[in-house]
């Protein structure tokens, strides 16, 4: 429910929850991950440029998958 949802958003915001993986992640998921939280809020980072950090360089739609597969959402955006 919605109420539900807010609630859980306003404890994770106040640092009162921890999310569970809800499936395990690869090496590279991981880096993505990593470099995603460091993406400084009200930032917009492109895959592109998460890719230019990353080996191989033309990894962008590899990224794009692995956003798209993300079990930290709302945490990782």
């Amino acid at each position: 429910s919605g109420l539900l949802l807010a609630s859980f958003i306003l404890a994770m915001v106040a640092g009162r929850t921890s999310r569970k993986r809800e499936r395990e992640t690869t090496a590279f998921q991981e880096r993505v991950y990593g470099l995603v939280r460091q993406i400084p809020k009200g930032k917009v980072a492109t895959y592109g440029s998460i890719a230019a950090a990353l080996e191989p360089k033309s990894c962008a739609r590899a990224i794009g998958q692995a956003m798209r597969n993300n079990p930290f959402f709302p945490e990782v955006p």
